[in-house]
């Protein structure tokens, strides 16, 4: 018998024909999982936040990324040499895309009583660029459902009689903190725990709310007028107008200056100030640099306060409570020598910097989205602003809260410390809980055309927290309530009775790379200032102020 006929007639004269198939198709259902695998990498990649993130922090992300590819490649030259490594890839990568596929499902942990919903990984990006995400997810899925976090899962309720409800449970409940936090031995005010927090949040309320907002209107007033000028000016002279956000910012910082350490908007040391509450990056993280530049911040304002505290006004136990420094020191005049309530007044400082030019931002947005209501503003007498921030019974004070309804008040975190239930749907440990503040406010049950901007909708009686509640939904809320109103009505009634507000550039609202982070006016968005005349028909005479 030839050699041909001998290699046909092995293995007792079967043809082996179907093993050579065999062979040649294994390698390509491997090669094509392994493609799959690569392409569903690649879909999350070029998420836009994952792009803006990598624009952000070059050159160090386009380290990372070479290095990345670099392990691909590499990864890609065992799968080919040895496909032993081939085999075992391809098995892990099928592994991962069944259980990615299954986790995405709306009725993954059905069985263990989870509410609907998605934790995907790329609805997780979704998520973040999304303003209509959380509001389409309660239409579908109801009060109550999951999503995720960059894989972490996150419960999120809807409504806020719901949401007191569940927040009353403090001990299956913590808070959800940010790196921040562990600079200070007790926590943050944001996220103390329940025992800590029952005795400072008080404190820290009482001292704040004792300051005379009055007492600040004269410098609010005078540094506003400066600030719109120079506004003005420039968004004339540039065909293309001008950003206020940056303005605001130092507006506020002069103000919350003058509330918080007393200091003059021509003080020397307002400098050192801005220095070191700038190096109080608390958005981020991490790194080495990051915990010097914190702790020094922390530091150089503990430092200020000190020595402000020593100067005649406030030497005696805080005597002058004209700023939040001095009723703080007449509570408490051991306070600056105890890190966790030193370091709170400085974190709550800055956060309200933050917090309150981001506000100012929309603000000055629904003024130029909604200009019939600057005529409404304007056709009332300027008020005593600091003895009742709050107030609705004035159009510019019902103009804040409906810019409060809107936007801003976007979410409440806590993370879930021992398993809850909520309206009968089983929530682990180790998850997320996001209040959905900002689509509850757009509940059409309680606000009528949620979406349409109706400051009037705020005349007459008080709303309930269970409705409305922009500073918080429980005991955790915002310490500067009465300093944020105090803010927006000065600019709302400087802004309408000085000039008139046009916007020139449209842009569409911008947000972070983060859940966490807020929505804010688009960057590229651009107003014009034009003074009004003294004695026109929109002056300041004929507004009878």
């Amino acid at each position: 018998m030839s050699e041909p006929e001998r290699r046909v007639n092995l293995g007792g004269g079967r043809s082996t024909k179907p093993l050579r198939g065999l062979s040649l198709a294994l390698p390509l259902l491997e090669i094509a999982i392994l493609a799959l695998g690569a392409s569903l990498l690649a879909r999350v990649a070029l998420k836009p936040p994952v792009v803006r993130d990598f624009r952000t922090y070059l050159p160090w992300s386009a380290v990372v990324a070479t290095a990345g590819l670099a392990a691909l490649v590499l990864a890609a030259w065992l799968v080919v040499r040895w496909p032993a490594v081939r085999h075992a890839t391809a098995f892990a990568t099928l592994a991962a895309i069944v259980f990615a596929r299954a986790r995405a499902g709306t009725a993954y942990g059905r069985r263990r009583g989870w509410p609907a919903g998605s934790l995907g990984m790329a609805e997780s990006f979704d998520a973040i660029g999304d303003r209509d995400y959380y509001r389409e997810r309660a239409r579908e899925y109801g009060p109550v459902f999951k999503t995720s976090q960059f894989g972490r899962p996150v419960a999120c309720v809807h409504g806020l009689e719901l949401a007191r409800e569940v927040l009353r449970d403090t001990e299956a409940l913590a808070g959800a903190t940010l790196p921040y936090n562990r600079f200070l031995p007790d926590g943050s005010l944001r996220y103390m725990g329940s025992r800590v927090h029952d005795e400072e949040a008080p404190f820290f309320r009482a001292a704040l709310s004792a300051v005379d907002l009055s007492r600040h209107e004269g410098i609010a007033r005078e540094t506003c007028a400066r600030m719109l000028a120079g506004l003005s000016a420039r968004s004339i002279e540039c065909p293309e107008g001008s950003a206020p956000r940056a303005d605001l910012h130092g507006w506020v910082f002069i103000v919350l200056a003058s509330i918080f350490w007393g200091l003059g908007p021509d003080d020397p040391r307002l400098v050192e100030l801005d220095e070191a509450q700038r190096g109080l990056r608390l958005g981020r993280g991490g790194g080495p640099r990051w915990r010097r530049e914190l702790r020094a911040g922390l530091d150089r304002i503990n430092a200020l306060m000190r020595a402000r505290s020593a100067e005649p006004d406030l030497a005696v136990s805080g005597s002058d409570r004209a700023n939040a420094l001095g009723a703080v020191l007449a509570a408490d005049p051991n306070a600056l020598d105890n890190p966790t309530r030193a370091h709170n007044l400085s974190l709550v400082f800055r956060l309200g910097l933050a917090d309150s030019t981001s506000f100012l931002d929309w603000i000055v947005a629904m003024l130029g989205d909604h200009a019939e209501w600057q005529d409404r503003i304007r056709g009332e007498a300027r008020r005593a602003i600091g003895v009742r921030p709050e107030g609705r019974d004035t159009v510019a004070g019902r103009f804040v809260h409906e810019t409060l309804r809107l936007e801003q008040s976007e979410y409440l975190y806590r993370e879930v410390a021992r398993p809850l239930t909520i309206a009968g749907h089983n929530i682990p440990r180790g998850w997320l809980l996001r209040v959905l503040v900002q689509e509850s406010h757009r509940d059409p049950s309680i606000f009528p055309e949620p979406d349409t901007f109706d400051a009037d909708r705020f005349a007459g009686a008080e709303r309930s927290r269970r409705e409305y509640s922009p500073f918080g939904v429980d005991d955790h809320g915002c310490m500067g309530v009465p300093i944020v109103h105090f803010l927006a009505n000065v600019l709302l009634e400087e802004v309408c009775h000085g000039y008139d507000l046009r916007v020139l550039r449209q842009a569409p609202p911008e947000k972070g790379t983060r859940h966490r982070d807020h929505w804010r006016p688009g960057s590229s968005r651009r107003i014009r200032l034009t003074p009004l005349e003294a004695d026109g028909p929109h002056g300041s005479a004929g507004s009878g102020s």
